[in-house]
């Protein structure tokens, strides 16, 4: 399978989780007394269906 079908293949969770993971390997290491998982909210909100799309479109819990 190409990787053009793959991405075609996709659900819109895992190319969220892919695009975070993305995020996390290109954000800074954060200062120290910063919170050290600043996208852990992205990360629940892929991980559980339940949260998803709401949590990330709007805030709701």
């Amino acid at each position: 399978m190409s990787l053009l079908e793959l991405i075609a293949a996709a659900d819109e969770r895992g190319l969220a989780a892919s695009a975070v993971a993305c995020l996390d390997r290109c954000l800074p290491q954060p200062p120290d007394g910063a919170d050290p998982d600043p996208l852990r909210p992205l990360w629940a909100a892929c991980a559980d269906p339940a949260l998803w799309p709401g949590r990330l479109v709007d805030g709701r819990e």
